[in-house]
């Protein structure tokens, strides 16, 4: 289902269909031949005469002045590839217009190491991207003003045109340093912090620096890939007001993994899957809905032609049994025609509610065997399930997390927290935390909540107080480095896994790596070869062979894409056991906690009111 908006500009539109994975680097193989995939083009040959070969030709970015534009897709799809391509022009995207300035906030804050060579303070840093646009003017007034062309009726106009900009943005330089000072301090830089050198701060708070500096630059299509990454939930809440009330740019591409945020900021949806772009004019929550009630429409119509195939098969294999029976050459020939007519019956429609044509929508009916798009069985062509997410293979998988449950009889109680503190980091009161238990600690960063964390499984011992652990109880800990110490292991998922349990055969653990969404060659791949997302998965994996009675999550949703947080949410919600998780995941918070632990100004006490209550407080704020 594709809508489109047909009284907005567009800001931006250019065929992405030549789009490739790894940043448009053209690798050579062992024998000097060239290996790219596309990303964004079905690999299946068509026919020269049908639609489907020139299918991918209709593939374009379409980006509306004033859209915020939520790019959705599974860890993999190619989704930071699209950006990084949009933003250099490159890798199949050369002609996106060259009018329109780009800027990208990557993962990586590649547009930082400059500052850091340089080894400039945060104000220093933000200030040079707050008068990033003037440089950039003054820079080509001067090649103007240089040039041969300079005497040219041409030239002469844009070097006005530059004297001009450039004067007004100097006039607003100070308005930018008012803005900029508040963008920092909205992001938690305060008490001087703005003062440190890049180099002396952590991943999480350069995060933070290069979030001010992309949104100093207000470009006509600011692309955020992950901003909500390492900001705790204080910080979310403040960039998604400023996004939505304040922010002067022009339209928005984001990639994120955090609903909440992505329901309140996104006026649009692009889904990037089964190698396509499809655009949805609406929030998330709207575009699900509608994804929903097309599912249910598609659902009928599936039903409907499944009737249809069962009556045209039988008839036909009544035909061939009275060919064979008889030896009648009439019914051999009739049932030879109904073959071929079951090979081609698919669905009337397409998924827009278009009437089939096969010239226009591809030659072959979804649905029909003749596409042998679900491989051969048996020596006969067969179709893919409809209804169980197209023509992809892995996109069509439903992602999940199979924890198992204890199999306590009645809740007991795991820990005991009395009195705790480690220094003057952090401190408690007392409480327990049983087998049932459903935590979430929340907090701002550097406030304790991962101190308190450790001082739970055991890696801290708590200067004052104490915490009692009852026997008998299986325990299991996520920690924010487990992903990363999986990448250095060259064994693959399956391999770890049998290590880490005596006496498992593999289809076994092949079986349980399944129910965590790693399947099929991801199970024999070095870890060190797989996504975050995937590691991730298998870190996961691995913990649940232990069948523990609680689990202790530090930061789970980190790696995760949208739709394995949901995966995630739905699987602790199910599991039969205590759930205590530090996370900033306002939606896994919603979903898995009854109860909330605020750390605040050095103190980790349970909040009194519900997590809803937690909630709504915080983004009223």
């Amino acid at each position: 289902m594709t809508r489109a908006h047909s009284s907005t500009r567009i800001l931006a539109e250019c065929p992405v269909h030549e789009l490739t994975a790894g940043g448009g680097e053209r690798q050579e193989d062992g024998h000097g031949r060239v290996e790219l995939k596309a990303l964004l083009q079905p690999s299946r040959n068509w026919p020269m005469h049908q639609a489907g070969c020139y299918a991918h030709l209709n593939t374009n970015l379409r980006i509306r002045e004033g859209g915020r534009y939520l790019l959705l897709g599974r860890n993999g799809v190619g989704k930071s590839t699209l950006m990084q391509a949009i933003h250099r022009r490159d890798n199949g995207l050369e002609s996106f217009p060259k009018g329109v300035q780009t800027f990208l906030l990557d993962q990586e804050l590649a547009f930082m190491k400059e500052s850091l060579s340089l080894d400039e303070t945060v104000q220093q840093c933000v200030s040079r991207h707050a008068s990033a646009r003037v440089r950039a003017l003054e820079a080509e007034a001067e090649r103007l003003e240089q040039s041969e062309e300079e005497a040219s009726e041409e030239a002469m106009q844009r070097l006005c045109d530059l004297y001009d900009e450039i004067e007004e943005g100097e006039g607003q330089s100070r308005q930018r340093e008012e803005e900029a000072r508040a963008l920092l301090k909205g992001l938690g830089f305060r008490n001087g912090r703005e003062a440190a050198r890049l180099k002396s701060l952590s991943g999480g708070w350069r995060s933070r620096v290069g979030l001010v500096c992309a949104l100093l630059h207000r470009p006509h299509l600011l692309l955020l890939d992950e901003p909500t990454n390492h900001l705790d939930i204080h910080a979310i809440c403040w960039l998604q007001k400023y996004l939505t009330r304040k922010y002067a740019g022009e339209s928005l591409l984001i990639v994120t993994h955090d609903r909440r945020f992505a329901e309140e900021v996104a006026t649009d949806c692009i889904v990037m899957a089964n190698q396509r772009l499809q655009y949805y004019p609406m929030s998330l929550k709207q575009m699900e809905e509608a994804v929903e009630a097309d599912a249910l429409k598609m659902g009928r119509l599936v039903a409907n032609l499944e009737k249809k195939k069962a009556a045209v098969r039988r008839q036909k294999d009544a035909m061939s049994s009275a060919a064979h029976a008889k030896g009648d050459a009439k019914s051999g020939a009739q049932a030879a025609k109904l073959a071929k007519k079951l090979g081609r019956m698919g669905l009337e429609k397409t998924a827009d509610g278009q009437k089939f044509n096969a010239q226009k929508h591809g030659g072959i009916r979804v649905g029909a065997d003749n596409n042998n798009c679900g491989g051969w069985v048996k020596g006969k062509r067969t179709h893919q399930d409809i209804l169980g997410g197209g023509q992809q293979g892995s996109e069509g998988r439903s992602l999940a997390f199979g924890f198992k449950g204890h199999g306590l009889a009645s809740e007991e109680t795991v820990f005991r927290v009395e009195n705790l503190a480690w220094r003057s980091v952090v401190s408690s009161g007392e409480f327990p935390i049983s087998s049932s238990s459903r935590l979430a600690i929340v907090g701002r960063n550097g406030s304790g909540k991962t101190t308190f964390l450790r001082m739970l499984t055991g890696d801290l011992a708590p200067t004052k107080g104490r915490v009692t652990r009852e026997r008998g109880f299986r325990v299991w800990a996520l920690n924010q480095l487990a992903v990363d110490e999986l990448a250095e292991d060259g064994r693959s998922p399956l391999e770890r896994l049998l290590a880490s349990k005596a006496g498992q055969r593999d289809t076994d653990v092949r079986q349980h790596l399944g129910r965590f969404g790693v399947q099929g060659n991801q199970a024999l791949r070095p870890l060190n070869t797989l996504s975050g997302g995937q590691r991730a998965r298998v870190a996961m994996a691995e913990g649940a062979l232990k069948e523990p009675h609680i689990l202790l999550l530090d930061e789970p949703t980190n790696h995760l894409d949208m739709e394995s947080v949901d995966a995630l949410a739905s699987a602790l919600q199910a599991f039969e056991g205590g759930v205590v998780l530090c996370t900033h995941d306002r939606h896994l918070i919603a979903s898995v906690a009854k109860e909330i632990l605020l750390v605040k100004d050095g103190r980790a006490d349970i909040f009194k009111g519900s997590p809803e209550d937690y909630l709504a407080q915080l983004e009223k704020k």
